[in-house]
């Protein structure tokens, strides 16, 4: 399903009462759903980032710590060149917090590289750094920060 409220909406609606939806509290008491199991993670650490995605960013705030997603790929998989990239978040002592890959449907035995890092986009040291990506990768998306 698209969301777990929109799930939640499909067993309330199809009366589908065999089916169970993980979903938070205060949705099943929108309709009038019970609750069958608190506290189902893994870990208790665990946590789920939702963000509001808009064609405008939001005005930077002096003072706020902000986060950066963007994605890259390469032209070919060859040797060193994840590490010429990660080379310079290095350079620019910018702490990644996440970093992920999966196989790029386009470029067969290719990958997309998905980072999160610390800073905002617009910080001098930010744009410097990722112009200097961009020149080592075939193709980036800045997601934004936030």
């Amino acid at each position: 399903m698209a969301s777990t409220s929109s799930a939640l909406k499909k067993v309330v609606s199809e009366k589908l009462y065999d089916m169970a939806v993980i979903c938070s509290e205060e949705a099943a008491k929108a309709f009038r759903m019970s609750v069958l199991a608190k506290n189902i993670e893994d870990y208790k650490s665990n946590s789920t980032r939702f963000l509001i995605v808009g064609k405008k960013g939001l005005p930077v705030k002096s003072g706020k710590k902000y986060k950066t997603s963007i994605a890259f790929y390469f032209s070919a998989d060859a040797p060193g060149t994840l590490y010429q990239v990660l080379a310079e978040f290095n350079e620019a002592e910018v702490n990644m917090t996440r970093v992920e890959s999966s196989a790029n449907p386009s470029i067969p035995g290719g990958y997309v590289f998905y980072v999160d890092f610390e800073g905002h986009s617009q910080d001098i040291k930010i744009k410097k750094m990722l112009s200097c990506v961009r020149k080592l990768v075939k193709g980036m998306k800045l997601f934004g920060s936030y």
